[in-house]
């Protein structure tokens, strides 16, 4: 059923193939947490690394902007 549900996950469908077991094995199926509510804290950390990331990658392209046009 977890399984199933974390598949299920269409943000979680755009991890890498090697992280997507990893990810999986930290959902608890014995914990009191619903699957539900630990795929969609996944799910949340997941959004949270994809913005930063992004975030990142748009600081850098604005300082190589600033750099070249100081060049």
């Amino acid at each position: 059923m977890a399984f199933q549900l974390f598949e299920k996950s269409e943000t979680l469908k755009n991890l890498k193939p090697e992280l997507r077991l990893r990810w999986f094995n930290r959902i608890d199926v014995d914990s009191e947490i619903p699957i539900k509510n630990q795929i969609n804290s996944l799910e949340n950390e997941f959004n949270e690394f994809k913005h930063s990331h992004i975030q990142n990658e748009i600081s850098k392209e604005d300082v190589e902007s600033i750099v070249g046009d100081i060049i």
